[in-house]
């Protein structure tokens, strides 16, 4: 198959599936980002009477990247594992085990094509809910110095490493679980135990909480062995995607 068509594939397969997840799914995941992500009233204490002076509104906006880096990634943890789950367990386990997928895999579409297009419109829904409950969060936190923050492109490039690692990390495990569960409910509740186990170590053992899930994510320059194990971390969720294409191409059976 040439390139040009698979990719063309995989666009019309995102657009099914993106129009399919969107209206239920939306409103799961603006009410999960709400309930756990929304900040109180506050935010940072006197960040309103620094205008005009640069080197506090240097600080500001440090202090803005550093609440959005550690809040954004950590109390996002828990509602992005359940609803990857959910949104993965309905594109893949729910289809084979009501049957639906064999009418789908009959399709004009390759099965990588197919694969490919379910992951990247789940990946692109929930993708662009967090960034938007990130960036809400942002402006909560600090209205007047919002705007600085993110004219330091360092930040920026932080930020987005920071939150696509975690939702990378979440879709590889749920992926790989969701296509060898025999049932939907099989694979949602063991994609988010084997995710939240993470979560839980960290409130049993608070020392190892940087070294574990979320905060394994949070990138710390000064700390090697952090930012190896998070890499590693990166480098397992692709082997699982690899892993989870290969069983959908080649191994899946449809009854």
């Amino acid at each position: 198959m040439r390139a040009k068509e698979l990719i063309d594939q995989i666009v019309e397969v995102t657009s099914w599936e993106m129009t399919g997840l969107a209206s239920p799914i939306f409103l799961v995941l603006l009410s999960a980002v709400i309930f756990f992500f929304i900040p109180s009233v506050g935010g940072i204490q006197g960040a309103g009477g620094v205008q005009g002076k640069s080197d506090l509104l240097a600080i500001a906006a440090n202090d803005l990247f550093s609440g959005i880096a550690t809040e954004a990634v950590t109390r996002l943890y828990v509602p992005l594992v359940l609803t990857v789950s959910f949104c993965l367990m309905n594109a893949f386990t729910r289809e084979f085990d009501s049957g639906l997928a064999k009418f789908y895999l009959s399709l004009p579409a390759s099965r990588l094509a197919i694969f490919i297009g379910k992951l990247l419109a789940s990946f692109l829904l929930i993708g662009s809910i967090e960034i938007s409950g990130s960036l809400l969060y942002a402006y909560l936190l600090d209205p007047v110095n919002f705007l600085s923050y993110f004219c330091g492109i360092n930040n920026v490039i932080v930020l987005s490493y920071c939150l696509f690692s975690e939702l990378f990390f979440i879709f590889g495990v749920t992926t790989f679980i969701c296509l060898l569960a025999p049932k939907s409910w099989v694979a949602v509740a063991l994609s988010t135990f084997s995710l939240y186990s993470f979560q839980f170590a960290n409130e049993l053992q608070p020392q190892l909480v940087w070294f574990l899930p979320p905060h394994i994510f949070l990138l710390s320059p000064l700390d090697p062995l952090r930012v190896l194990l998070g890499v590693l971390l990166l480098v397992l969720s692709a082997g699982l995607l690899l892993l989870s294409a290969y069983l959908f191409v080649r191994k899946v059976q449809v009854s």
